[in-house]
């Protein structure tokens, strides 16, 4: 127990006045003898224990009324932390503040504050400046913003609040799911970090029950743990801030990757207008905004706790990076869900050059026919292709300088070719180009291994071809019957064939495959001053485990081999609506670059869904946390742990006490009563 005014416990000496009143009273009895004392001996005998006993309590109580008076005065306090620290001394307090636009609903006003904030990352920032404020200048303080991933605004800690409260007005609600056990380790470690005695983590959010109520309880008590491992246990206050029940319009496009296309290609950009009210909506406009111009509108009818599509092509006239966005005009107060971005890249117009031995059969026929239908498959008005050039040569014909200017080379059913044209491959991809194989039953296999494969001084290709394989089984077999395998299912994983994971797009899994190589993986070692062997990918397999399409980078260029002859004769593939797609994106992405688009983390955050009151109570009792309605309970548990809570009120309900007994003791004496 500490005094705030140490100094008036002085006062207390003043229980010595009615001790020396007592000691002079006692000096002025003189013993006076009469004639009827004999009378009253026995009374005096009875009464002397009584009266020398009530004296002694009347001196008491005298004694006790200056010392507690003094005691209450003194304002003393009671320090409520466990052992560590010293009342007053500093503390270091991290705010962490939940950015995700989920807080950008409209908000439930706080009891007691006479100014509403309109949503609830209002409520926050405006909570916050008053803690910031009410902790003083004494108290280190951090700030920690954890929409999507946690980061470390101030860098460490601030006795100074002004650098505090810019960062805190910099933050806006533009983050996406949170990441709360991240954050809390985060700020666990920067009061780690810290020398003050006391140490505090201040959370708001609106605990959505899809960002906290996954956490497995084992985490929760691991922060709690090392919360009660500081020199003075480290406290945890959290803020919920409640939403109201609002409407709100979010919109996502339906892509799970940036877009690639070539140049003059028309792309379709495919959203969902997504309304989580409970109101039908009306006549929305729905803008396609590309590189911050808007170029296309929209008016459509979205009903309550439904969604619509909606779709828009457009076609880049520029080469390069490319802003796509898709907004709706939403009634709701949340903002950031109102808009959808995708990244498109526009590739300069590409050379194909497709090379077989034979070029003279009809289209359908050859080697190469369906390749230059599929790679062909966007045409202008003039009848000319969007965004490649194609060239169908023989082998025979092929020089140097057509593969020097070609951006994609087939080689489709190829015997051989001279030794110039291999060099000139080689050096085409390692600057650059695809390179595309696919064998048939002119192959020599010898040759691919010796100028490509392990025999070469240095592997182009991933892998080497081996035995032919044909299953000569039809499609609906008897049991003597040889099974026809078919490509795997899905999931596929490279982003390439990532379309294909969803059926609406075209199956692959239903394609059959009754002729294919069997490619086998290459036994030499690389040489010594070689650099690393390159990875051989499997982008393509079929139902009995053999690969039918691997892919290997090479430098700046890439190597797709394939197990089957790029016509029909072998496998239904380029006969099924998959095809066209298939072959268009494997292009594209062999030449382009590509980043995730999410749109996960838009469906979650735009739906209101927070943990009850007794979730609430339930994860602050896993936390070891506190929960607080305002900043101004806050600010009093912080008193009350720092300075520790006042008692005088106490020692003044003691002191009346004190007087009424001294009263009452003083009256029965004075009656005589006993």
């Amino acid at each position: 127990m500490s005094f705030l005014n140490g100094l008036l416990l002085l006062g207390g000496l003043a229980f010595v006045v009615p001790l020396i009143i007592h000691l002079l009273n006692r000096s002025k009895f003189q013993t006076v003898d009469w004639a009827a004392m004999h009378l009253l001996e026995n009374i005096e005998l009875q009464n002397a224990k009584r009266i020398q006993w009530q004296a002694i309590l009347l001196l008491l109580l005298r004694c006790a009324a200056p010392i507690v008076l003094a005691l209450c005065m003194a304002r003393p306090i009671w320090n409520m932390w466990t052992s560590g620290g010293r009342v007053g001394d500093a503390a270091t307090t991290v705010f962490l503040l939940d950015d995700s636009y989920s807080m950008q609903r409209a908000a439930v006003p706080v009891v007691g504050e006479a100014n509403a904030a309109a949503t609830n990352f209002d409520q926050m920032l405006s909570s916050t400046r008053t803690v910031i404020d009410g902790v003083g200048g004494k108290s280190a303080k951090g700030v920690i913003s954890f929409g999507g991933s946690p980061k470390d605004l101030a860098e460490g800690t601030s006795y100074d609040a002004k650098p505090i409260l810019r960062q805190v007005d910099r933050i806006e609600p533009v983050a996406g799911s949170i990441a709360p056990v991240p954050a809390l380790q985060m700020a666990i470690d920067t009061l780690n970090r810290s020398q003050e005695p006391y140490r505090q983590i201040v959370l708001w959010s609106d605990f959505q029950r899809h960002d906290w109520a996954k956490i497995p309880e084992e985490s929760l008590a691991t922060l709690r743990d090392e919360l009660k491992k500081m020199p003075v246990p480290g406290q945890l206050h959290l803020f919920p801030v409640r939403s109201e029940t609002g409407e709100n319009l979010y919109v996502t496009i339906d892509a799970t990757l940036s877009e690639l296309t070539l140049l003059g290609e028309p792309v379709e950009i495919r959203a969902t207008i997504t309304n989580s009210g409970s109101q039908d909506q009306q006549q929305v406009p729905v803008t396609l905004v590309l590189d911050e111009k808007e170029i296309a509108a929209k008016k459509l009818d979205v009903p309550a706790k439904g969604e619509v599509q909606v779709a828009f092509v457009v076609a880049m006239d520029q080469a390069g990076t490319h802003q796509a966005k898709v907004r709706v005009t939403d009634p709701g107060t949340i903002r950031a869900d109102d808009v959808d971005v995708l990244r498109i890249e526009a590739l300069q117009p590409l050379k194909v050059l497709l090379i077989e031995d034979d070029t003279n059969r009809p289209l359908l026929e050859s080697e190469t026919g369906f390749l230059q239908l599929a790679m062909q498959s966007s045409f202008r008005d003039d009848g000319k292709s969007i965004g490649l050039t194609m060239d169908r040569q023989a082998t025979s014909r092929v020089t140097p300088l057509m593969l020097e200017k070609a951006d994609v080379i087939v080689l489709a059913n190829v015997n051989r070719c001279n030794d110039e044209c291999v060099a000139a491959i080689r050096k085409r991809v390692n600057d650059g180009a695809s390179l595309w194989i696919f064998p048939g039953d002119r192959m020599d296999k010898e040759w691919y291994r010796t100028k490509f494969g392990s025999a070469s001084e240095k592997a182009l290709i991933p892998l080497d071809f081996g035995e032919l394989t044909q299953v000569k089984g039809q499609e609906n077999q008897d049991q003597t019957s040889e099974p026809v395998p078919r490509i795997a299912a899905a999931p596929y994983f490279d982003p390439a064939l990532s379309l294909f994971n969803n059926p609406q797009q075209g199956r692959l899994d239903q394609i059959a495959v009754r002729g294919w190589f069997k490619l086998i993986p290459q036994t030499t070692k690389p040489q010594e001053n070689s650099k690393e062997a390159a990875v051989a990918e499997t982008l393509l397999k079929l139902t009995n485990g053999e690969a039918l399409l691997v892919r290997q980078r090479v430098d700046k260029g890439s190597v797709y081999q394939w197990a089957t002859r790029a016509n029909e004769s072998w496998s239904e593939l380029p006969i099924r609506p998959a095809y066209v797609p298939l072959i268009q994106r494997l292009m594209l992405f062999s030449h382009g670059t590509f980043e995730p688009h999410r749109t996960a983390e838009i469906r979650i955050e735009s739906k209101n869904d927070p943990m009850s009151n007794e979730e609430l109570k339930k994860l602050a009792e896993n936390l070891g946390a506190v929960l607080h309605e305002s900043p101004t309970s806050f600010l009093q548990s912080d008193t009350d742990q720092r300075y520790g809570r006042e008692i005088w009120r106490w020692f003044l309900l003691g002191l009346l006490v004190v007087l009424f007994g001294e009263l009452f003791v003083e009256k029965r004496i004075t009656r005589g009563d006993g």
